[in-house]
């Protein structure tokens, strides 16, 4: 059974996503709980098959925008715990598209 870890992982936990705790509560589900309340869920999956951004045979899941402070920072801590950059832009704009470890996209925004 593979699971489907995503921004939750503990090998993906970055000092630039402000969170309170990872809790694997349960077989099967980690939750993330956010410093400002917010809490992500993710589950187990059985046969999963990771996304292609933005190869729709292989659609994503769900998509985050995380709001950081500094997006160079930022950028290089999700790097370090295993993310691949998917799409830089052109230098200018204010976000960058990346993929966790298991392959689902999210974007780091700077705030």
């Amino acid at each position: 059974m593979a699971i489907a870890h995503g921004v939750a992982g503990t090998q993906f936990r970055s000092p630039s996503l402000p969170h309170r705790n990872v809790d694997r509560s349960g077989e099967g589900w980690a939750t993330l709980h956010t410093d400002g309340g917010f809490v992500l869920a993710f589950q187990r999956v059985e046969d999963h098959r990771p996304p292609r951004w933005p190869d729709s045979a292989h659609p994503q899941q769900f998509h985050l925008d995380l709001g950081v402070k500094d997006l160079e920072r930022a950028q290089e801590d999700v790097l370090d715990r295993g993310a691949t950059l998917l799409d830089e832009g052109d230098g200018k704009r204010s976000w960058r598209i990346f993929a966790d470890p298991a392959g689902h996209p999210f974007c780091l925004v700077r705030d």
